[in-house]
């Protein structure tokens, strides 16, 4: 957005910094994290999250996470979600699920799931004190893949 002239440096600074903080204070909420598996392209990652839900519940977590956060490759993808939920995985993925491989991944919480929820305030708020012009080049989405044509829609 910097780079294509929608955000000045200094609006793109404001933004990311009070993202981070705002994903930081989310991952605080709830104890979580991302687990990346590699399995075959056919495996049942639904299947494999309703059971580290299930699981975790059985825990004493009241309101279990599991689910896909990033689609890697066929047979590769990033699954986040509560501690316990992430613990499944990681425990029971290769066993009854039928993993390949399966890391557990070094950050502070399940990003892309809907535990991030919380930052989405504080992120529309900044998104709404900032000037975002139309870019002058062709920047595409990383959720839609389609292009941003216009500020409302950078916006949103």
């Amino acid at each position: 957005m910097i780079f294509s002239g929608a955000l000045s440096f200094e609006d793109g600074l404001k933004v990311v910094k009070i993202r981070a903080e705002a994903m930081q204070e989310a991952s605080d909420q709830v104890p979580s994290g991302l687990v990346s598996i590699m399995g075959h392209a056919d495996l049942d990652v639904q299947l494999l999250c309703d059971n580290a839900k299930e699981w975790s519940y059985s825990r004493g977590t009241q309101e279990p996470v599991a689910c896909v956060a990033n689609y890697l490759f066929p047979g590769g993808w990033v699954l986040g979600g509560d501690k316990s939920s992430v613990q499944y995985i990681l425990e029971y993925g290769k066993a009854k699920h039928g993993i390949k491989r399966a890391q557990f991944i070094p950050v502070s919480g399940a990003f892309h799931t809907k535990l991030m929820e919380p930052a989405q305030e504080p992120l529309t708020r900044v998104l709404e004190s900032v000037n975002i012009q139309t870019p002058r080049c062709t920047v595409y989405s990383g959720t839609s893949c389609q292009p941003f044509n216009n500020p409302d829609q950078i916006k949103r």
